[in-house]
Parts: structure tokens; C-alpha cells; sequence
């Protein structure tokens, strides 16, 4: 995972003013390994995958859903 997807993240755990914890508990993953995940400590990205990436000058990125796609508890408010 980059660095850029790992604040993505974060800054969408702010505004929806959501902690680290309670999004590893909806996800049913332990809180440690979030925290891993979002500190560069691990990463469920293989490796070969990076490479293929970096070999075809491609990135790995994240980008909001429509509003179409989100489910209601994460509609920003009107």
C-alpha cells in the first residue's frame, strides 16, 4: 500500500469522525493490524503485484465512490 492510499484513509476516518478502532471492528479485523496497515508495518498488497505495477508505470489508487455507491451512513451531509 502507498503512502498517498494510507492518508486517503486517514483523512476519510476523519470526516467521517471514525476511529481507527471502531473501522477495524466493523470490519471484523483486529484493531492492531489496522494499525499496522495504516503505519506501513504490513500490507495486503503483494509484492509481485508492486512490481508489476512499478515495471508498467501504474499506481495503485483510491477515490471516493459516487453518492450512488455509498451506503447511507456515509452520505456527506446536506
Amino acid at each position: 500500500m502507498t503512502d498517498a492510499i494510507r492518508a486517503v484513509i486517514k483523512g476519510e476516518l476523519e470526516r467521517l469522525n471514525k476511529s481507527q478502532r471502531q473501522l477495524a471492528i466493523d470490519l471484523d479485523m483486529a484493531p492492531q493490524y489496522l494499525g499496522e496497515m495504516l503505519n506501513a508495518q504490513t500490507s495486503n498488497v503483494p509484492k509481485r503485484w508492486q512490481q508489476v505495477f512499478g515495471a508498467l508505470g501504474l499506481e495503485l489508487v483510491v477515490q471516493p465512490k459516487t453518492a450512488g455507491e455509498l451506503p447511507a451512513s456515509q452520505m456527506p451531509p446536506s
